[in-house]
């Protein structure tokens, strides 16, 4: 036992006997026996005490309990032994820490604190607790002895030292010596003073805690002992306690040491002592215990279950917010009360046993009923657990409630369901026994009329203007039948009708208050109605089919909400077997289409594969066959034959005329037309929609002459290039044409169109082999020509150097060297005109452009030949019209060929014949800063018209044509054709009544000055 501790129990006890007998047993030692030697030395001294004092064992279990102690707190020694110490203790006590008080008395050392105990009638009384520690040799704490003391009851110090130095009680010194022993174990700092506040004594545990020797500590001062320690206001408090003689506790920061100091202070007789004991872990852990404590009761306030304290008689000493709701009161009304006032009558039974089952210290959990006057009957599931013993037959628990309202009424809500169900899934599976509308319709109302106990149960069936009639009814035998009334538009008000459609039942209680209209024949008085009952009938998309309508004819009634839903829900069901009923016809229907859309589908099909055969055989035709005539004709017989045609025929279109023929036809049962023209431009609404590619189907509205009214189908037969023709079929006047077979003749116009194509391509290639043979054969005329007409001159030069050489006489050789010049000239122009052919064949010709006055240059450019003419005995005609413009061009091109045109009128005209040119300005229109002239050359002398279209070939002449013999090279016209085009225009050749004309047209650009 620590010095204070002793000083403690010598204030408390004012009881010398009881103190000395304790200091023997501690002199003496520990014993082995535990508590036995200790009761036998303390036991009569504790019972005569007057001071409350209490032996524990090392569980804190009471084993002794003196008189004082039943006075204090009024509890019974036998009521009290055997029960944990700490029971007693009022809860929530302000300064309650078991977990400290065990450590500090397990290592040795003694506590004293205040603490609230609670009497047996449960009022509190504030005492001063101060416990001993009992340990056997081995240190093992083996009981506890606790002095109670009234805090109004503590005696003065000075008093309690008179008491010790009249009783001879040891000195501080003898229990200093004692305390200092090693076998003590006393780890905390003490330190006894003088009166003049110098260290005397020192605990070796001081050194731990002060961190300085104890040799350093004695006679010092106690300010400079504890500088560093304590604070300057602490020191002077301890020095007001000596003064004033009164015991002081302290809880201090040591910074020195960082660590907390408990610091107990008491005046002894000469001097005063201190004791220092380091409470760091301790304040650490009541830190987080209070921490904690926080936690939990902020924890219990803001869960969503109810949670309440109840002591032995079952009194509310706490409830959180959540419970106050469940029971529907305030703090101030429910404290005091017991849990089962609040409880509904059916669950107090279940509650007591519960309780009971508490009582025998068994945790129980059961579900209750409670009445709540705002929330109506809340139910919960109760868990209680029994917190502690306050006696044999007393408990307080805790108790958790659990809100189980909204499922507990969802339990009776599908109980009531459930039963519901039972009787309402018979008669839905007689009214679904059968798919045909009217016995579903009179099954519905003879069971609703049995389960409902109704005088009468009808459906009437709406009409979208809002009319409708009764279908069936069942109908008891005293009341008048409403079968087949006729309901008129309008017997239903709007709203309701709305509220119809909406899902809504109408209940009338009393019919006589409310307006009904059954029709124009009776109204409710006639019908003997009550009180009705209806729900709609609704199908499909929330679409009003009907009511279903039960009436109490006998007396009034009060629709009860369950008799209400059940009738909506049979009419849901009724709805639904109405559906079904509608669907199994639309089945039915759906079924017989079905079976003739199979059926149509198979002919169909059958129709499709005899197309693709006879498409096949057309493909092949095309295939292995170039002859047009024969596939086509072909295809028009396969498609009247597959399509069962009256007539099928095929035409071919000449764009440029214009007309339709019918080449091709195959008529089965109506006069063929095979060889009719007919002009595109006469029938512009059938010719243009082919003539866009597009098929189209007729019946003739005026009776065709020969065929009478048919119905007709046209389609176009084309390819990329434009329309060649036509394909027509025609059949009866009342016949269709279906896709299928429209597609199927769309393949057949393709594939004629294809044959047609390529047959015409095979023609055209034929004629291309025999005009390029022909360009061969030209152009091996043209090689050979030009082979002759170049040797021509070179031989005639080589026989005219030869001659001349052999010229007797100077005239003669004069003759050669002209033939030689000649034939020179001739060899020159020969290639002069075929370089010059070329460039103009390759485009690169040069050309010079210039002014050139028409008026003037003209008649210039015909003078030369005017003299040559009259050689020949020719007559010239020159006809100009004035005025002629001022043009921009080749000069030297055009002068060419217009000298070209004359000189070969000249060479062909005979004798006598007459020659003329004639040039004019066109008054056509042409392009801005151009002007149109048109030249003509015209010679009596007729060319045969085989050889017209050929004079402009190369190294042609026409045969017998040059009456002068003047030979050429035959390439003017050639030439002149080429130059023409290089100039911009046009000339052509036309002969006839003796006469030729070659007539030149080109545009030709204005001088600016013109």
């Amino acid at each position: 036992m620590t010095p204070e501790v002793l000083q403690h129990l010598l204030d408390a006890c004012q009881d010398s006997e009881f103190v000395e007998a304790l200091l023997r047993l501690l002199r003496d030692g520990q014993s082995d026996e535990g508590l036995g030697e200790v009761f036998l030395t303390l036991g009569p001294v504790v019972e005569r005490l007057r001071q409350a004092i209490a032996i524990t064992d090392a569980r804190r279990h009471v084993v002794a309990w003196n008189r004082a102690a039943e006075e204090l707190l009024q509890w019974p020694m036998m009521e009290v032994l055997g029960r944990p110490l700490d029971r007693f203790f009022q809860a929530y006590a302000a300064h309650r820490d078991g977990e400290r008080l065990l450590t500090w008395l397990a290592k040795g050392t003694g506590w004293c604190q205040g603490w609230i105990l609670r009497r047996q009638d449960g009022t509190p009384v504030p005492v001063q607790m101060m416990h001993l520690g009992f340990h056997d040799f081995a240190g093992d704490l083996t009981g506890f002895l606790t002095v109670l003391v009234p805090t109004q009851e503590l005696p003065e110090a000075s008093h309690l030292a008179a008491v010790l130095h009249r009783r001879e009680v040891p000195t501080p010194a003898d229990v200093m010596s004692y305390l200092d022993r090693p076998a003590v174990h006393f780890k905390d700092a003490f330190m006894a003073l003088d009166q003049a506040f110098r260290v005397r004594f020192v605990s070796a545990g001081a050194e731990q805690v002060l961190g300085r020797s104890r040799s350093d500590l004695l006679d010092q001062n106690l300010r400079s002992a504890l500088v560093g320690h304590l604070t300057p206001e602490t020191l002077a408090a301890l020095q007001r306690s000596m003064v004033e003689e009164v015991a002081i506790e302290i809880e201090e920061f040591c910074r020195l040491r960082q660590r907390w100091l408990s610091i107990y202070m008491y005046p002894v007789a000469g001097g005063l002592e201190l004791y220092l004991h380091d409470i760091t872990e301790q304040r650490r852990v009541r830190h987080a215990l209070e921490a904690s404590e926080y936690q939990f009761w902020r924890l219990v306030e803001t869960m969503n279950e109810g949670f309440a304290i109840c002591d032995a008689t079952n009194q509310l000493l706490y409830e959180n917010e959540k419970l106050r709701e469940m029971l529907g009161g305030d703090r101030s009304s429910l404290i005091g009360r017991s849990l089962r006032d609040y409880l509904a009558p059916e669950s107090l039974a279940v509650f007591d046993a519960h309780l009971e089952q508490v009582r025998r210290g068994a945790r129980s959990a059961v579900e209750l009923a409670w009445s709540n006057d705002s929330l109506g009957q809340v139910y919960t599931i109760l868990s209680t657990v029994p917190a502690a013993d306050f006696g044999e037959n007393q408990r307080h628990s805790f108790h958790i409630l659990t809100d189980i309202t909204q499922r507990k009424r969802a339990e009776q809500a599908l109980h009531q369901q459930v039963e519901r169900e039972k009787l309402m899934g018979a008669v839905i599976q007689r009214i679904r026994r059968s798919l045909d509308l009217n016995t579903i319709l009179s099954t519905t109302v003879s069971e609703v009329r049995q389960l409902l106990a109704m005088d009468r149960v009808l459906i009437c069936c709406l009409e979208e203007d809002g009319s409708g009639s009764v279908l069936v009814e069942s109908v008891g035998p005293d009341w008048r039948p409403m079968l087949n009334t006729q309901l008129a538009q309008g017997w239903l008000r709007p709203a309701t009708w709305k509220s119809f459609q909406q899902g809504s039942v109408q209940a009338i209680a009393d019919a006589s208050a409310v307006a009904l209209s059954w029709g124009q024949s009776a109204g409710q008085d006639d019908f003997q109605i009550q009180a009705s009952l209806t729900a709609p009938i609704l199908v499909g998309d929330r679409r009003l089919w009907g009511l279903l309508m039960t009436h109490q004819c006998s007396s009034t009634r009060q629709w009860d909400p369950l008799e209400m839903d059940l009738l909506r829900h049979l009419a849901s069901q009724v709805g639904i077997a109405i559906q079904q009923s509608m669907f199994y016809q639309e089945v039915q229907t759906l079924k017989a289409d079905l079976e003739v859309q199979v059926q149509r589908r198979t002919a169909q099909l059958q129709q499709s594969l005899d197309h693709e055969a006879t498409l096949k055989r057309l493909t092949d035709r095309v295939r292995d066959s170039l002859d047009e005539h024969q596939i086509v004709q072909v295809a028009v017989q396969e498609v009247a034959l597959v399509l069962k045609a009256n007539c099928c025929n095929a035409a071919m279109y000449d764009l440029e005329k214009g007309i339709s023929t019918i080449c091709y036809e195959y008529a089965a049962s109506i006069p063929g037309s095979q060889g009719r023209v007919t002009r595109l431009a006469n029938f512009p609404e059938i010719y243009a929609q082919l003539c866009d590619g597009l098929y189209f189907q007729f019946c003739s509205i005026t009776p065709n002459p020969v065929r009478g009214r048919v119905a007709m189908l046209a389609c176009p037969m084309f390819d990329d290039q434009g329309v060649l023709g036509d394909l027509w079929l025609v059949n009866h006047q009342d016949y269709m044409f279906s896709e299928l077979e429209i597609r199927f003749v769309q393949q057949i116009a393709n594939q004629c169109a294809i044959a047609l194509r390529q047959a015409r391509l095979y023609q055209a290639s034929q004629a291309q082999v025999q005009e390029l043979e022909k360009l061969n054969r030209l152009k091996d005329d043209f090689l050979s020509t030009v082979s002759h007409e170049l040797r021509t001159p070179i031989s005639n030069m080589k026989m005219a150097i030869h001659m001349l050489k052999l010229a007797p006489s100077e005239a003669k050789r004069e003759q050669y060297l002209d033939i030689l010049q000649a034939e020179c000239h001739r060899e020159s122009d020969l290639i002069n005109d075929l370089l010059d052919l070329q460039r103009l064949e390759a485009e690169v010709y040069p050309s010079t452009c210039q002014s050139v006055d028409l008026e003037t240059w003209l008649p210039t450019l015909v003078h030369p030949f005017e003299s040559r003419i009259h050689g020949h005995r020719q007559r010239l005609k020159v006809a100009l019209t004035r005025p002629l413009p001022v043009v921009t061009c080749d000069r030297n091109s055009l002068e060419r060929v217009i000298a070209e045109l004359l000189n070969n009128a000249c060479k062909y005209t005979p004798a006598g014949g007459e020659i003329h040119f004639c040039g004019r300005r066109s008054r056509r229109a042409s392009p801005p800063g151009t002007a149109l002239l048109i030249l003509s050359v015209k010679n009596q002398a007729e060319i045969p018209p085989a050889d017209l279209n050929r004079v402009f070939e190369k190294f042609y002449r026409v045969p017998n044509g040059d009456p002068w013999k003047q030979g050429g090279t035959g390439l003017g016209l050639a030439l002149v054709k080429c130059l023409v085009k290089q100039l911009n225009g046009t000339i052509r050749a036309s002969s006839g009544g003796g006469w030729t004309t070659f007539t030149l047209q080109l545009v030709l650009t204005l001088f600016p000055e013109s």
